[in-house]
């Protein structure tokens, strides 16, 4: 087994550092004192104007890069894979792909992935950004003394509840396999 020299892992290190800024330390203006600064993410959202070339079909993370937020990155790439068997599973089966069939896909995938992207976009600006720079979102001590009036009325009104929940697990429109899919 090969050994990697205490050089060469301190210069790894060092540029972990200055890429993530992992490690540095940082004074706190409003306390003065000394702290491990926290990394920020370079999270970006974006999404290609065109999914398809003849040939190719991007879909998922190809398509579209989605923020960590609410963890459905994957989701939204199972409904768009979901989407696209639905679309050209027969096409596919005969060899009559055009472009309508994937431009089809693109069709029915763009508004979620827009309305996913744009209720991530929220969270980064309302929620993530404000207490990565230290303040408080909610609660005794923050900035705004409660939550936003869609967050109260969808908490509090029995029936809404479902709703978060649902889009996080299905998506704006659920997407259905091939009926020749199932079984």
């Amino acid at each position: 087994m090969a050994s990697v020299s205490s050089s060469v892992l301190d210069a790894i290190r060092r540029g972990r550092r200055q890429r993530y800024g992992f490690g540095r330390a940082a004074r706190r203006p409003e306390s003065g004192s000394r702290s491990v600064a926290r990394a920020r993410p370079d999270v970006r959202l974006n999404r290609l104007r065109r999914w398809h070339r003849p040939g190719l079909l991007c879909i998922g993370d190809a398509a579209h890069a989605m923020s960590p937020v609410f963890g459905i990155g994957i989701n939204l790439a199972v409904e768009d894979a979901v989407a696209a068997a639905r679309y050209l599973a027969e096409p596919l089966r005969t060899g009559t792909v055009g472009l309508h069939e994937v431009r089809a896909v693109q069709r029915r995938r763009s508004p979620t992935t827009a309305a996913t992207q744009a209720l991530q976009r929220l969270v980064h600006a309302q929620v993530i950004e404000p207490v990565l720079a230290g303040r408080r979102v909610f609660g005794a001590g923050a900035d705004a003394a409660r939550p936003p009036r869609p967050v109260r009325i969808i908490t509090t009104v029995p029936w809404l509840r479902r709703v978060p929940a649902y889009f996080l697990a299905y998506g704006a429109l659920r997407e259905r396999p091939p009926a020749a899919s199932l079984r």
